[in-house]
């Protein structure tokens, strides 16, 4: 059943904007990870997706400044996302780019 507020124009822009929000973030991830893995990254390590995900909450964010405190801006929102603490998305990613710079 359909109510009158899923007809209205507000809410049909809404659906749209949503829709491409999240189709955006799929093509972002998987050139992130297609370049991520060119570099020689292995995506067995968490920290590998997380490094994903912090690409894409940058460009949809459109935070430039965000690389400059990875902690304080994006880890915070990757740990909520994953449920886990934002030392633990810290130190998988800093494993992820030590295991790929010593295997590469």
């Amino acid at each position: 059943m359909i109510s009158s507020n899923d007809t209205t124009p507000e809410f049909k822009k809404k659906q749209i904007e949503n829709f491409t929000k999240k189709v955006t973030m799929d093509i972002i991830k998987r050139k992130a990870t297609k370049i991520l893995l060119d570099l020689g990254f292995n995506f067995k390590h968490a920290g590998c997706k997380f490094i994903a995900e912090c690409v894409c909450f940058s460009y949809v964010t459109k935070c430039d400044s965000a690389y400059e405190s990875l902690e304080k801006d994006i880890y915070p929102y990757i740990a909520k996302l994953h449920h886990t603490k934002v030392s633990n998305i810290k130190w998988s990613v800093s494993r992820a780019i030590n295991y790929m710079y010593l295997n590469h």
